[in-house]
């Protein structure tokens, strides 16, 4: 899909309203092209008092880390233009009819079992690759133009078909030249220990919050209290993870950011050994 004309975007029909937050809306809305429609996710950023200059910057920020992706990965949400309001700006992005990964862990986890039952995997080890592969692929692309997502968590990762899409820029960073850089971006449980630590971090510290989605997709969807646990040491991967999925989140989640992968270095371990992208769309 191209980028689509400002005159276009903005006779778009609202179909649904998608979310809603403290920055503004995610709607859904339908876009007249000259070769018919596309739907398309439109999200809104809301001035609000004298926050003009802050709304520009961050859309600014989303702007460049969604293009960051898209530009050279087919496992990022494209983007499909901008129109700019006194009310407020929006970003128009490719629609994913899945939904997010954490709706799919929501609806395909019946119940949780009682401490009695062996642990089971609870996603195939072949959509486990194919999503880390995905994942890996689109920061790779981000990393090349000196990027880093920085908030990498189920919400932010959208099924397309029998795809997986990087998704929500807002938080992306550019590190620039020496990638090291200061303070607290993401989501709790997913942030990477030096950013917790108030160390500088730089383009591996996506790795951390991909192999801790990873566990959760694997064995815990819906035990954060686990998750918190494997972090910091006191529990281990169940008995029902294979060896080399084991590995490979271990080296995502290594708390030593200098021994942690970058993603492309990620890309070449032996769980992700001869998965294609082909496999992956």
């Amino acid at each position: 899909m191209s980028f689509l004309d400002a005159t276009v975007l903005q006779s778009a029909r609202f179909v649904k309203e998608l979310g809603r937050g403290a920055f503004g809306s995610v709607d859904l809305v339908e876009v007249a092209t000259p070769d018919g429609s596309v739907y398309a996710a439109r999200k809104t950023l809301l001035v609000k008092g004298g926050a003009k200059r802050q709304l520009t910057d961050a859309l600014t920020r989303e702007l460049r880390g969604t293009f960051s992706a898209c530009r050279a990965s087919p496992f990022a949400t494209s983007l499909l233009g901008i129109s700019i309001g006194a009310a407020g700006h929006c970003m128009y992005t490719e629609f994913a009819e899945g939904g997010s990964l954490r709706a799919h862990l929501k609806r395909g986890f019946v119940r949780l079992p009682s401490a009695s039952e062996v642990p089971q995997l609870q996603m195939p080890v072949s959509e486990l690759q194919k999503l880390a592969f995905s994942l890996l692929h689109a920061l790779s692309a981000m990393n090349d133009v000196g990027y880093a997502h920085l908030d990498i968590k189920p919400d932010n990762v959208l099924v397309a078909g029998s795809k997986y899409l990087l998704a929500d820029f807002g938080n992306a960073a550019e590190l620039g030249p020496n990638p090291k850089v200061h303070g607290l971006r993401g989501s709790s449980i997913y942030i990477a220990p030096e950013q917790w630590e108030g160390q500088a971090y730089g383009l591996n510290a996506d790795c951390f919050s991909l192999g801790v989605l990873l566990a959760q997709c694997a064995v815990w969807p819906h035990s954060p209290a686990a998750l918190v646990q494997l972090i910091q040491g006191q529990r281990a991967l169940p008995g029902c993870v294979p060896e080399e999925l084991r590995d490979f989140i271990a080296a995502l989640m290594h708390t030593d950011a200098a021994t942690r992968p970058s993603p492309k270095e990620a890309m070449k371990l032996p769980f992700l050994a001869g998965i294609r992208m082909e496999d992956c769309l």
